[in-house]
C-alpha cells in the first residue's frame, strides 16, 4: 500500500473569520503533549508491513506554531513506523510565526516543501481576513524561505474578498508571479456555516462581491498564471511543470491516506473504500489516545454508488479529468453507464466533455463546478 500521511496541528494564534477548520486558540500550545499523542496514535494504528509513505503533510490550524524540534520528532517517529520513499514533506506556515532561523531548522528537520499562507499582499484585505501578518511579513517569509534553502514553495492566495476589486487581484497575481513560487493556490473565498463571516452575512453586513466579479477573477487567474508558465492542473491550483502538489493529488485521485491528530480523516480504497474520522475535541483526543491508541469516532464503508460519486466529484477537480478506463476497471462499469443522465445532460450543456479517454470539465464547466458536482453526489 502506497499512501500519504496528513498530520493536523489544530492550534492558532487567533481564529480567522472565514475559517471552518478545527482549530483552538491557546496561550500556551501543548506541544509536547500533542506530539506524544500523535506518536502514540501512529504506533497503535499502523505498522511497517507492506506500507510505503510517499507524502507527509502538516496542516492546520497553524503548524508553524510548532517548533522544528517537534516536527523532527514526528518525522522520526513516522520513519520508525513506515517505509518512506522519496517523500514530499510539506508544512503550512503562517508568515507571522516564522523567521529565517526557524525555517532553516524546518529544512534541517526534513521538511522539503512549504505552503505559505500569504492569502493577500494587500494590508487592508489582510485585516478583513483577520490574518496576524501584514504584507511586509509575507514578503519577508518568502525571502527567508529561499535563503533557508527551500526550492519547492507554494503560495496560498484568496480572492473575492469583501471590498476587493478586480484590479487589486490582478496586481496581486502579477506581484506573486514575480516572486516565482513553484506552486500557487488561488482559492475563491467561500462563506462557510459556523464562521464569523457567515454570521456577518446573515446579518447583511458582509459585502459579498457580485457573481460577475468573482467569475472575472477566476478567468483573470487562469490568464495571468498560465501566461507566466504555470500549469492549471486543479480547479484552484497552479504549478510550474514538475511541482504539482503530490499530497493533494492523493485526495483528488482517490488514493490512500492516513490522518493523524484532532479531526483528521483517513481513507483506504480497499474494495469500495473505507473512511474514518477522529474526534474534533482536543480533550477527547488526548483521552482516547491514552485509553485505546486511536481517536476514531466515525467509520464508514462506502457503498458502490457513493464510491463512484466521490470518484467523479473529486476527479473532476483535476483539469485532466477522469480516466474512463481506470474508472471502469475499478468499479466494473463505465461512467456513462453509471451516470447516464448526468453525463449526457452536462455534456449537452457544454459543461463536460469526453476527450482522449477522459471525462473532464470544459471552461464553462470550470466556472459552474458546483452545478456539475451536485449531479454526482
Amino acid at each position: 500500500m502506497n499512501f500519504g500521511i496528513y498530520i493536523h496541528i489544530p492550534f492558532c494564534v487567533k481564529k480567522c473569520p472565514y475559517c471552518d477548520f478545527t482549530s483552538f486558540i491557546h496561550e500556551a500550545v501543548p506541544e509536547d503533549e500533542y506530539v506524544s499523542a500523535l506518536i502514540n496514535e501512529m504506533g497503535a494504528r499502523h505498522s511497517k508491513k507492506g506500507s510505503t509513505v510517499h507524502t507527509i503533510y502538516f496542516g492546520g490550524g497553524t503548524p508553524s506554531l510548532f517548533s522544528p524540534v517537534a516536527i523532527e520528532a514526528i518525522l522520526t517517529a513516522i520513519s520508525k513506523q513506515f517505509f518512506i520513499e522519496a517523500p514530499e514533506i510539506t508544512i503550512e506556515i503562517n508568515p507571522g510565526t516564522v523567521n529565517l532561523e526557524k525555517l532553516k531548522e524546518y529544512r534541517d528537520a526534513g521538511v522539503s516543501r512549504l505552503s505559505i499562507g500569504v492569502q493577500s499582499l494587500n494590508d487592508s484585505l489582510l485585516t478583513t481576513l483577520g490574518r496576524i501578518h501584514n504584507r511586509q511579513e509575507a514578503l519577508e517569509a518568502y525571502e527567508d524561505a529561499r535563503e533557508a534553502g527551500f526550492d519547492n514553495i507554494g503560495v496560498d492566495l484568496i480572492h473575492s474578498i469583501p471590498r476587493e476589486s478586480l484590479s487589486d487581484w490582478k496586481r496581486e497575481l502579477n506581484e506573486v508571479v514575480l516572486l516565482g513560487p513553484e506552486h500557487i493556490s488561488a482559492y475563491s473565498l467561500t462563506v462557510e456555516e459556523g464562521t464569523q463571516f457567515h454570521s456577518q452575512m446573515q446579518k447583511g453586513v458582509l459585502p459579498i462581491l457580485s457573481e460577475e466579479t468573482q467569475v472575472e477573477m477566476l478567468l483573470t487567474t487562469e490568464e495571468i498564471l498560465e501566461k507566466a508558465g504555470y500549469e492549471h492542473y486543479e480547479v484552484s491550483n497552479y504549478a510550474i511543470p514538475g511541482f504539482r502538489s503530490r499530497h493533494n493529488q492523493i485526495y483528488w485521485k482517490g488514493g490512500d491516506y492516513i490522518g493523524l491528530g484532532v479531526s483528521a480523516h483517513s481513507y483506504r480504497g480497499l474494495d469500495l473504500g473505507k473512511r474514518t474520522a477522529n474526534t474534533s475535541s482536543l480533550k477527547e483526543y488526548f483521552r482516547l489516545i491514552e485509553e485505546k491508541g486511536n481517536a476514531v469516532i466515525e467509520e464508514e464503508i462506502l457503498t458502490k454508488e457513493k464510491a463512484m460519486g466521490e470518484a467523479v466529484f473529486l476527479g473532476l477537480r483535476m483539469l485532466e479529468g477522469i480516466d474512463l478506463e481506470v474508472f471502469k476497471g475499478r468499479f466494473g462499469v463505465g461512467i456513462e453507464t453509471a451516470f447516464p443522465d448526468a453525463v449526457s445532460e452536462l455534456t449537452e450543456k457544454g459543461l463536460l466533455e469526453i476527450t482522449q479517454g477522459h471525462l473532464r470539465l470544459t471552461k464553462q464547466g470550470l466556472l459552474l463546478l458546483n452545478e456539475v458536482s451536485v449531479r454526482f453526489v
